[in-house]
């Protein structure tokens, strides 16, 4: 697909971001949120089970729209887009401004195990003995998280990197 056909799909498809959308989608995860955390006080035996799913939900979708954040597409304004990857990242326990650059270098880099940031997870598994393989791939089969607790791990490891290093790829794209 070339520039011109992406930007006639996209102008079909009307991918404008929407301020009453962001606002439905909030609120749902606000009502989320407050409905797991009355749940666990109040409805103790059930609340114990449902509490971690409706958590989970809300963890996801917050990721989610910290990912659109990071690339602009929540609303038109730059600093509305910055304060939404803020607070989506603080729902889902990442660092916004340093998860942005991580996940940009990831594009920059899509594809170069060596050098996307997100696929250091595949580097963790190289050269690993079968068994290691064979585990994290029932782990993925049988639903247990261990291989998304892993990426989060390198996600805080590569952000703690940026902090420490004051490090910046402004020159591939702008932040």
């Amino acid at each position: 697909m070339n520039q011109k056909l992406h930007k006639e799909i996209s102008q079909a498809l009307n991918f404008r971001p929407s301020p009453s959308a962001l606002a439905l989608s909030v609120s749902f995860d606000a009502a989320i949120l407050i409905s797991a955390v009355g749940l666990y006080i109040y409805a103790k035996p059930i609340g114990l089970f449902l509490t971690p799913a409706m958590l989970a939900i809300v963890y996801f979708r917050s990721f989610a729209l910290m990912h659109d954040a990071s690339h602009g597409s929540v609303l038109k304004h730059k600093m509305v887009n910055h304060w939404v990857g803020v607070g989506a990242g603080v729902c889902c326990f990442l660092p916004f401004r340093e998860w942005k650059k991580l996940h940009l270098t990831h594009h920059y880099w899509a594809g170069n195990i060596e050098k996307d940031p997100v696929r250091k997870l595949v580097l963790v598994f190289r050269g690993e003995p079968t068994f290691m393989r064979r585990l994290a791939s029932m782990a993925w089969r049988s639903w247990v998280p261990i291989l998304a607790m892993m990426q989060t791990l390198v996600f805080w490891q590569e952000s703690l990197k940026c902090l420490k290093s004051d490090f910046r790829i402004s020159h591939i794209v702008e932040f």
